[in-house]
């Protein structure tokens, strides 16, 4: 019996910032995660961090 977990928003905007590189203003209305959130995923981003 296998069990899925269900993703919680922060992670789910974490991957989705890696494939589409949203800015830190989207991910927070997208996925209802505070903005110091959505700013830390963007500056951890190796392309979007420059």
């Amino acid at each position: 019996v296998t069990v899925a977990v269900p993703l919680n928003d922060f992670i789910k905007a974490r991957e989705t910032h890696s494939i589409f590189h949203q800015n830190a203003k989207g991910l927070h209305k997208q996925f209802d995660i505070t903005m110091d959130e959505a700013k830390g995923i963007v500056r951890a981003c190796p392309e979007c961090s420059h």
